[in-house]
């Protein structure tokens, strides 16, 4: 199904799983490549700012979050990065998502955010994977 609905926002740079591990709920140090999980992010003082959907590749760690968020997570995020090595972007407008609620074959090998509670979700690649046109024009699907 399609869920444009929801925000793209990335994290890349060498600190990005230890500065987010920092910065959020959940242990993130450990997260390998393919690996989803949850995550609140919270202020110093320990209040949600964000909960976001997580995943990484071993190069990028992909947040995906109500559209709206997107643009505010991504400013959020980019005043708290400090001296660390981390680039922060929202490409919201680069990425669609789209969501299943079961496994699909063909997503086989592709970075996918599995809900916990679900058997998948939303799934990351630069081609559609069904040789059709993207759900919008000029974007690739996550």
């Amino acid at each position: 199904m399609d869920l444009s609905h929801r925000g793209v926002v990335t994290v890349t740079g060498p600190d990005r799983l230890s500065w987010l591990n920092t910065l959020s709920s959940q242990q993130l140090t450990n997260l390998a490549p393919g690996q989803s999980s949850e995550l609140l992010l919270l202020s110093v003082q320990g209040r949600i700012e964000f909960d976001a959907r997580v995943v990484d590749d071993g190069a990028t760690t992909w947040l995906i979050v109500e559209a709206a968020e997107a643009g505010p997570l991504a400013e959020w995020l980019n005043k708290m990065k400090f001296m660390l090595r981390v680039e922060i972007a929202d490409v919201s407008g680069d990425w669609a998502v789209l969501g299943s609620t079961r496994r699909v074959p063909e997503w086989s090998g592709l970075l996918v955010w599995e809900d916990p509670g679900r058997m998948s979700a939303p799934v990351a690649t630069p081609t559609p994977w069904w040789g059709g046109r993207p759900p919008r024009p000029g974007t690739a699907l996550v």
